[in-house]
C-alpha cells in the first residue's frame, strides 16, 4: 500500500486491469494516465492483527469482538457497499495460537448472506463490467 504513480503507470503499461494497493478512497475507482486506466481497489485497514496485537496488546477474542461490533454497526446503517479487509500475518495471527480467530471471522462472513465474501479479482470483475455497461 506504498506504492506510486510511477508504479501504477507501470502496471498499466504491462497490461495489468487493477490493483490493491490505494488507501486514499473507500470504493474501487478509474485512474487514468497517458498509457490507459487501471482500476485502483482500496484497502480497508480497520481489522489488522499486526497493530492490534502487537501495538494495542488486544487478544485474538478481542479482534473477533471488535470484527462482530464492526459488522453488526454497520448493519445499521442505511445500505452501501463497504470493502472490509481482514489482514492476517502470518507472523502473527496466522500462528496456531491465534489462526482460529481468522477462521472463525471468515466462517462468520461465509454463513451471512448479505455479505459478499470474495477476493479482489472478482471485484475487479464486477465493477470492470459495471463500468463497461455504463459507458
Amino acid at each position: 500500500m506504498t506504492s506510486s504513480v510511477d508504479s501504477q503507470r507501470r502496471l498499466v503499461r504491462t497490461g495489468y486491469r487493477w490493483h490493491g494497493d490505494a488507501l486514499d478512497r473507500d470504493l474501487p475507482y478509474r485512474q487514468i494516465f497517458p498509457e490507459g486506466e487501471i482500476l485502483a481497489i482500496p484497502m480497508s485497514v480497520e481489522f489488522n492483527d499486526l497493530p492490534h496485537a502487537m501495538r494495542f496488546g488486544r487478544t485474538p477474542g478481542q479482534f473477533v469482538e471488535l470484527f462482530v461490533e464492526a459488522v453488526g454497526g454497520i448493519k445499521t446503517q442505511p445500505p452501501e457497499t463497504i470493502i472490509l479487509d481482514v489482514f492476517a500475518h502470518g507472523h502473527c495471527y496466522g500462528r496456531p495460537a491465534a489462526a482460529w480467530a481468522i477462521d472463525r471471522i471468515a466462517s462468520l462472513c461465509a454463513g451471512d448472506d448479505s455479505l459478499w465474501t470474495t477476493t479482489r479479482s472478482r471485484i475487479a470483475e464486477h465493477c470492470l463490467s459495471q463500468m463497461k455497461a455504463a459507458a
